[in-house]
């Protein structure tokens, strides 16, 4: 009787702890210390601004798992829509209804030069003064693209690709090596000056803001609230 009376005391006591436990687990969801916060982020986001608010984030919640999906704004609107990511980040206009959309910042194009190139020492660029030069230009499907080649043609200047690409990242490598100018959305161009590459403001000023995307269906999970709010004040 004595050891039955004992297995049941510890039995109780186990019980007690794990309906603690999962009380405890309940209450860090929903205070946001813990849980998994789902992003579905284009890749000069992920190279801009991303890494501060992550940092911020993180920091103040170590048992929060982040996952991170890197991707077109068109793929990344699709996820936001059917609930597999709780945060879109993107640049540009997207058109998908089934998504709520807020700005978070506006940039600017701007241009990457190799170091030491001649057009260093403008302040500023416009397409008149890349007439002459080999463009590294990002695809016209992508907003900055279009952008850019909108300028040329309204400044009656052609616009000499000698390099297209399909992210940033990779039009500034090349021009940080030396194939060419780019014009690039302002967030590629700040994550390209972070890293100590040549840029400089192109001309006219053509603004494209970074959006985040929710779902219009459901409201916004508390994790991915409190990571808004991180990336408002980086930005």
């Amino acid at each position: 009787d004595h050891c039955r009376g004992g297995r049941q005391h510890h039995q109780q006591h186990r019980r007690h702890r794990a309906i603690d436990m999962v009380q405890r687990m309940a209450g860090d969801l929903r205070s946001g210390r813990s849980g998994l916060l789902r992003l579905a982020v284009t890749p000069t986001l992920a190279h801009s601004i991303l890494p501060a608010a992550m940092r911020a984030f993180c920091e103040e919640r170590p048992e929060v798992t982040v996952n991170i999906r890197v991707m077109t704004m068109l793929e990344a609107a699709s996820l936001v829509a059917d609930h597999r990511v709780d945060i879109g980040m993107v640049i540009g206009h997207i058109g998908d209804a089934r998504v709520a959309v807020s700005d978070l910042s506006v940039l600017s194009l701007g241009c990457v030069l190799p170091r030491g190139h001649p057009l260093c020492v403008r302040e500023a660029l416009t397409p008149a003064d890349l007439a002459n030069e080999p463009i590294i230009a990002v695809a016209r499907h992508l907003p900055a693209g279009q952008l850019v080649a909108r300028a040329f043609e309204d400044a009656n200047v052609e616009l000499r690709v000698a390099v297209e690409v399909n992210q940033s990242s990779v039009a500034c490598a090349l021009a940080h090596g030396g194939a060419g100018v780019t014009v690039l959305d302002g967030f590629a161009v700040l994550a390209a000056r972070e890293q100590g590459m040549e840029t400089r403001p192109f001309l006219p000023s053509l603004p494209l803001p970074a959006r985040i995307l929710t779902s219009r269906q459901r409201p916004l999970p508390n994790l991915a609230a409190r990571f808004v709010e991180k990336l408002k004040m980086v930005v």
